[in-house]
């Protein structure tokens, strides 16, 4: 498990976010980064000084493009050698995930308008060497 601080952590996923946004037809905006506590079970510690992170995007893809968007980031994915899944729905929408080698989740799915995406970026589980610095969320 790597150390890094939580503002590190945070910076990081918001970039491989922002990487993503090669892969789609317009602009993908960043909306927030932060970080957040793992639960001592889930991490498999008994300090409570493990941490993920995770940034959010979205893109407007336009009234009934927004399902093609998302099956579209789900075969650049696994295009990557990235597994993954993808479910489309009678009303067109969608949502799709994916792990890259390095252990970092990653989820689109379709908003309720139907013309936009939320885009999640989600870091695998740190150390921060600080665990009681506060870290305000990165905002655009």
């Amino acid at each position: 498990m790597e150390t890094k601080a939580k503002a590190a952590a945070a910076e990081q996923v918001r970039e491989r976010g922002a990487a993503l946004g090669a892969l789609l037809a317009g602009p993908l905006e960043f909306t927030l980064a932060d970080t957040a506590r793992a639960e001592p079970s889930e991490a498999g510690t008994g300090d409570g000084a493990v941490y993920t992170a995770s940034a959010n995007f979205v893109y407007a893809a336009g009234a009934g493009a927004a399902g093609r968007a998302v099956a579209d980031l789900h075969a650049a994915w696994l295009a990557r050698g990235w597994p993954g899944t993808l479910r489309r729905y009678p009303d067109g929408a969608a949502d799709a995930t994916a792990r890259d080698p390095e252990g970092f989740r990653y989820t689109a799915v379709v908003q309720r308008d139907g013309a936009g995406v939320a885009l999640w970026v989600e870091s695998p589980r740190y150390r921060d060497p600080d665990p009681s610095t506060p870290f305000p969320p990165l905002r655009p």
